[in-house]
């Protein structure tokens, strides 16, 4: 009997695994898993790991480049409330502090800045407190900083041609 009922329990985890998560789905900090699961639901790649500090960390990529997706304010590991969408470029050709202000004047969402080695960095913070954010809502912002990464990549290139 009770093997039956692990049985019937481990099958009824998959079959909610599997089920596509719908735009109108609420999407938590506080549940990496399956914030992990939408983005491969939206063809990205998504592993799930965990930060320096313990807490939840998604690898995923877009626009060609490596993009990080940290998670604040948790607690021990869990219970997170926010997410911020990270991108570093290590470059050859540096940015100049006006072409790094004129993108953030031009571009509403992200900011980008520079890091003690002068290579940019793109982040794009969202609150997800409860009861988190729509499915939707999340896919917009995911496509909303992926064209930022492309924005930067042109500026990079840019860059990189009038020197």
């Amino acid at each position: 009997m009770k093997r039956t009922v692990l049985a019937a329990a481990a099958l009824a985890a998959a079959s909610a695994a599997a089920q596509p998560i719908g735009d109108t789905a609420m999407l938590s900090a506080a549940d990496p898993e399956t914030m992990a699961r939408y983005l491969q639901q939206l063809g990205y790649r998504a592993n799930l790991t965990r930060d320096r500090e313990g807490d939840p960390m998604i690898e995923t990529g877009m626009a060609g480049r490596n993009v990080l997706i940290f998670f604040y304010n948790c607690t021990n590991g869990r219970g997170c409330e926010d997410i911020q969408l990270y991108l570093g470029v290590a470059t050859r050709t540096k940015l100049s502090l006006a072409e790094v202000n004129r993108f953030n004047l031009e571009r509403r969402f992200a900011r980008l800045y520079l890091d003690d080695e002068q290579d940019p960095i793109l982040e794009q913070d969202v609150s997800m407190l409860a009861p988190g954010i729509s499915a939707a809502a999340f896919r917009d912002t995911v496509r909303v900083f992926e064209r930022q990464v492309g924005a930067l990549d042109a500026l990079i290139d840019q860059a990189a041609a009038r020197r």
